[in-house]
């Protein structure tokens, strides 16, 4: 039998587990339908050049229109492009560039990536993966030149002459596309990609151009807009594990804007890093001497084709008009945390250990120092995510086995003491106070801590929150298969139907992960508080709460809950049959109940503390 101290321990296990899945769940499926998209997200006129407009969030292009047309507008008005005209005599051409892990489209209009294709990785219909495609990435970089002209770099032609290129392990190849205004006076874009990794590092130079930029020209303006489709099974969920990322260059900070709404961040300076992220692949740019801006996200809930738009517009520093060079890197790639904390950048930060709400936040050390390196470990010895998950959950219930051992002998002792506490209750009938303070020290007498009996519960808490966390976010489990399940990163659905209650399947882990909850409740001795008898069906009606919740999650998640409520039904087997002696336990009571008593124990303070409490509610009372 648990006592009233083990009932507050399970009633707060319990509360702050359904706060974290309430909050969950509700950002999940809240959309706010009402809300109008973001409108604006350039830079304010202060900082912009006066010939800039604004990006809509909510076009159906992922190319600015607004800016690419008012821009050539100017041009077209004066019937020329100013001393950069001959590009539009430069044919537009498109070549690959091919590594061991992805292909790369480049085309000289704009001197742009066009296309990405992850070689590695298939959308969930087996498909190709392509992180962009066709219009669904633009970045452009407008500049003033002399004449009060606004060059477009997307809109122009650049010069290049090569043809499609293969690359491997180690080999490196730099190509060069130059937008030119006369012999020796040019803007140069560079791509240097190698042959065995996700990174593509991107050079802008300026070259002799002191008679074409203005004196004063202090930076470039980078548009970036880019349309994520749909890579997973299914959409929502995608969305919910979605998000733009950035990164301030000075104190490493990192912001995110994640919500299920349109959001924007306005002003932002020193950012390091802008990250464009899917659930599990993401495509960065980082500039080491830094970008100030504004960014913006945005959605169609009723569009399931789209995953998320990303917009950002920041300015780019130019120290020299003459010659000056801007350095930016792309990244387009899996979120693997292990490979990208390994490029110290940072970029690790794009996948959440923990819950963005403040008090579960420390959870995620958790999983940086606990969770991931086990499970990193183990990948070392099988690639069956099923058998990984396995031994993981089996090594953190034996890790928790002396707490659980703690817990269960502290049942043990309160179920020896129950007559005594029976008549206790009896005596001083509705007075908890005097109860509480005759149960101290009878507790005190045996050397039972209150504490004992919450405590387990509470420590499991941190793990169980951290592995809500994990399973979503590692990209390993995407498209690996267990028993009938297809995809641990989704629901195991074995039974589809219409909605009914905002359930439109049956997931079979979570099915058994229920049975197996309501099965460890049946088995484990059930709270049994006087003051609260309703209490002892809270074991029995939560299985049946986390039902509705996980039944969308991911299969390694509630696989993994499966595993922790076998185990658990097995150690308290284990531990009832082997390692707990009631009759030595009652000697051991009986025992030190008859010894000397000890003073100056912190329950003795605890008890003198409820004491001087109980003469102040007495003298209270007298004095009304």
């Amino acid at each position: 039998m648990f006592d009233r101290n083990t009932v507050i321990g399970l009633a707060l296990s319990s509360v702050l587990f359904m706060i974290f899945m309430y909050v969950s769940f509700q950002k999940d499926k809240k959309y706010r339908l009402e809300h109008p998209p973001v409108k604006e997200v350039l830079v304010d006129k202060k900082t912009a050049s006066s010939d800039s407009k604004t990006i809509p969030t909510n076009t159906n292009s992922i190319v600015p229109n607004t800016i690419v047309n008012d821009s050539i507008k100017n041009v077209e008005a004066s019937g020329k492009y100013g001393v950069f005209a001959n590009s539009v005599n430069t044919p537009v051409k498109t070549f690959t560039i091919e590594n061991e892990v992805m292909k790369i489209t480049f085309s000289n209009k704009g001197a742009s990536v066009k296309q990405v294709e992850l070689k590695k990785f298939k959308t969930w219909d087996k498909k190709p993966l392509l992180m962009t495609a066709n219009n669904d990435n633009y970045y452009s970089f407008n500049f003033q030149i002399k004449n009060n002209l606004i060059i477009n770099s997307g809109e122009m032609n650049f010069e290049s002459d090569y043809n499609n290129i293969v690359l491997k392990g180690d080999e490196k190849k730099s190509i060069s596309f130059k937008l030119k205004a006369a012999d020796g006076q040019y803007v140069e874009q560079v791509y240097t990609i190698s042959g065995n990794n996700y990174v593509l590092g991107h050079k802008v130079n300026f070259i002799n151009l002191n008679n074409v930029l203005p004196d004063n020209i202090a930076y470039v303006e980078l548009n970036w807009a880019q349309k994520c489709r749909k890579l997973e099974y299914k959409v929502t969920d995608e969305r919910r594990f979605s998000g733009l990322y950035f990164q301030n260059r000075v104190s490493k900070s990192v912001t995110d804007l994640i919500d299920q709404t349109p959001e924007s961040k306005t002003n932002e300076s020193e950012i390091g890093w802008i990250g464009y992220k899917q659930q599990f692949f993401s495509t960065i740019l980082s500039s080491p001497d830094g970008m100030s801006g504004k960014v913006a996200t945005d959605f169609d809930p009723k569009d399931t084709t789209i995953n998320k738009k990303y917009v950002s517009t920041v300015n780019l520093p130019l120290t020299n008009s003459a010659n000056s060079s801007l350095n930016l890197e792309w990244y387009y790639g899996p979120n693997d945390y292990t490979a990208l904390r390994k490029m110290d950048k940072g970029y690790e930060n794009l996948i959440p250990l923990a819950s963005s709400m403040a008090i579960f936040k420390w959870m995620g050390f958790v999983n940086k120092y606990a969770i991931i390196p086990i499970f990193n470990l183990l990948k070392n010895f099988t690639h069956n995510y099923g058998i990984i998950i396995f031994v993981l959950a089996l090594i953190i219930k034996l890790v928790l086995t002396p707490f659980t051992l703690q817990q269960s002998r502290y049942s043990a002792k309160m179920q020896i003491l129950k007559p005594e506490l029976d008549k206790l209750k009896e005596k001083y009938g509705d007075d908890q106070q005097k109860f509480s303070a005759e149960q101290m020290k009878i507790m005190s007498k045996v050397g039972m801590s209150p504490l004992s009996g919450c405590l387990p519960m509470l420590l499991q808490m941190p793990i169980l929150i951290s592995m809500y966390n994990f399973f979503p976010a590692s990209i390993e489990l995407r498209q690996a298969s267990f028993l009938w399940a297809n995809d641990l990163s989704t629901y195991d659905s074995i039974l589809s139907f219409p909605p009914i209650f905002g359930i439109d399947h049956l997931s079979l882990f979570t099915i058994l992960m229920t049975i197996t909850s309501l099965i460890n409740a049946w088995i484990t001795p059930q709270p049994q508080s006087q003051d609260n008898p309703g209490m002892k069906y809270m074991p029995y009606i939560f299985p049946f709460m986390l039902f509705f919740m996980f039944n969308s999650f991911s299969a390694a998640l509630t696989y993994y809950y499966l595993l922790f409520n076998v185990f658990s039904i097995v150690q308290v087997w284990v531990i009832k049959k082997f390692f707990i002696d009631e009759k030595k336990l009652e000697a051991e009571i009986h025992a030190k109940k008859n010894a000397p008593a000890k003073k100056g124990g912190w329950m003795d303070k605890l008890e003198n503390y409820t004491k001087e409490q109980q003469a102040k509610a007495k003298a209270q009372q007298k004095g009304k």
